[in-house]
């Protein structure tokens, strides 16, 4: 079954200024942290100094700001959500099952950990082993050296 997509969008008006911004948002992917869209252009009744000028770093500065409700608005939330904040609740809950050390029961762990880091490099997440780290409570380097031995031991060769 395909995933589903939803096209969110938000327009301000600011100093002469319409900026438009889209979101793309996937069905089991980490929303965006930005808009994948943005249209920036004078209203009808900006004045001939606007136009004149056109699109300048400070117009730019000033529609930065409402960027930012405009982002809080299309996720849906009162506070901007990072996306390393919804990968973090993604790797929660996909290891949660998982048992406490592969000592315990290392195909169920090591299948586990490499399925959880394979899901958030597809779902686009920055850094996923970070992000197994933090969730896991582990060193980076220990999480890099369990999911070597996940893909020697449990993944295919191929």
């Amino acid at each position: 079954m395909p995933k589903k997509t939803q096209t969110i969008e938000a327009t301000r008006t600011e100093a002469g200024w319409t900026m438009t911004a889209r979101w793309e948002i996937r069905e089991g992917q980490v929303t965006s942290s930005g808009p994948t869209e943005i249209l920036i252009k004078p209203t009808e009744d900006a004045s001939a100094t606007v136009k004149g000028k056109g699109i300048t770093t400070g117009v730019l500065r000033r529609l930065e700001a409402l960027l930012s409700e405009m982002t809080a608005e299309a996720v849906g939330r009162a506070q901007f959500v990072r996306p390393s904040d919804i990968a973090r609740s993604y790797a929660a809950e996909q290891v949660a099952d998982m048992p406490a050390s592969p000592r315990k029961d290392p195909a169920r762990y090591y299948g586990t950990l490499l399925r959880a880091f394979d899901g958030l490099t597809e779902r686009g997440a920055a850094e996923p082993i970070n992000v197994l780290a933090d969730v896991l409570d582990l060193p980076k380097n220990t999480v890099r050296t369990q999911l070597a031995t996940a893909r020697r031991r449990y993944q295919p060769a191929g």
